[in-house]
This record gives structure tokens, sequence and C-alpha cells, in this order.
């Protein structure tokens, strides 16, 4: 048996920096899309955050995957996972290490089918930064923007409202 030091890393995953990411499909269509495989990897390319314009450890190239001088299996992982009946769901996963500066992010997913979906971000930086807060869609508008409230709208023409709430100050921005 081999020892390594740090340990051995082989990746077996499709290698993108899309820790925290997230998709959903409502009525057979994408509401926030999974992405796409694409070379070079971005973090601006999935459902999760960028800190200051940047994204995760590794991105930006052909491969991303090994980050050399980091334990790949601290960059993040789930800490709880709780089915429930009906399709319903609760997901947890840290993901603080993928970042330079930030300290933690820890994302909640919760699912209940019919009724809503909750993405709730605990993230803690090094200090002041600016986090933009991503999410693929078909199309999406805002509703009621003082509010932070808005649609999201698949390609199906399914719609999933969303409402943006932060213990800071937030603005909203929708490109295309």
């Amino acid at each position: 048996r081999q020892s390594f030091d740090p340990p051995h890393y082989i990746n077996v995953a499709h290698d993108d920096p899309d820790a925290n990411s997230f998709s959903i499909c409502l009525d057979g269509g994408y509401v926030s899309h999974p992405s796409t495989y694409d070379a070079p990897k971005w973090t601006a390319n999935h459902n999760t955050i960028l800190v200051d314009g940047k994204g995760q450890l590794g991105e930006g190239g052909g491969w991303m995957q090994p980050v050399y001088g980091v334990d790949m299996r601290e960059l993040s992982y789930l800490t709880g996972w709780k089915p429930a009946e009906d399709g319903r769901f609760i997901v947890e996963g840290e993901a603080g290490n993928a970042y330079p500066t930030l300290k933690r992010f820890r994302r909640a997913f919760i699912w209940l089918p019919g009724e809503y979906a909750l993405v709730l971000d605990d993230i803690e930086a090094d200090g002041p930064h600016t986090v933009a807060w991503q999410n693929l869609s078909e199309r999406a508008e805002f509703t009621d923007p003082a509010a932070g409230r808005g649609v999201f709208v698949a390609e199906n023409g399914a719609r999933i409202p969303y409402q943006m709430l932060a213990n800071r100050p937030i603005t909203g921005e929708i490109e295309w």
C-alpha cells in the first residue's frame, strides 16, 4: 500500500468550477440551466457565485483539476442530504475553500415540488467583497425590483417566481 502526501487525487468528475451549483427542471424544462461542458472552464458559466468578479480556484483552463497544492477533498463537500416523500429534499454543501477570499460558502437547497425552492447562502469572507449570485435561465425578469422579486422562465414556458433577500444592501441585474 502506497502513502501519498498530500493525498493522491484522481479526477473522475466532469471537471467544472461549479461547487455549490444547482439546476432546476420544472415540467420538463430547465428553469435553472445546469450549464454546458465548456473549455476553458469558468465559474461564471454555472449557478453559483462570483466574488469580486472572480470564480473558483483552478478556473480558466481546459481542465481545472487537480488544483496543485490543495487537498481537493476540502474545496467543496456535502454537509447534509435529507430526502422526503413526494420528491421533497434538503441538501447542503460547503464550498468556501473553493474561493481564495472566502472563509465559508454554505449553501442549503430546499425543494418542495409544486410549492417552492429555497436557496439559502451563508457566506463569510476575509473582508468586504462584492458577491454576484448566478442563475442561468432561458429568461428572467423582475416583477418588483425594489423588493428583489421576479420570475425565471424555462424554454417550455414553465415559470418559477423568486425573491432575493440579504442582510446587506443588494442590487439586481439581469444580463443576456
